[in-house]
């Protein structure tokens, strides 16, 4: 490979990692928003009705996306040293 792919390459990688990231904590965001204005009650059987899978959906995708970024930090200071 020439330098000039070499940057392109680790130009995508980058761009791909952040918008990876930032798309992963928005979606997170918006799954812990829908959780937190969906109603829960319980109907006259006794069976309580929420979206309770929202929770583990949501703080796995923040997660997911933290992870993003500090792969993308973690690329920059490897780089940096080289």
């Amino acid at each position: 490979m020439t330098k000039t792919t070499e940057k392109i390459c680790k130009h995508n990688v980058n761009k791909v990692l952040s918008l990876l990231g930032g798309t992963l904590l928005l979606f997170g965001v918006i799954l812990l928003a829908v959780k937190a204005v969906s109603p829960e009650y319980v109907d006259a059987r006794g069976m309580l009705h929420e979206h309770f899978f929202l929770l583990p959906c949501g703080f796995l995708s923040i997660f997911c996306g933290m992870l993003s970024f500090l792969a993308l930090g973690v690329r920059k200071l490897i780089r940096k040293k080289q």
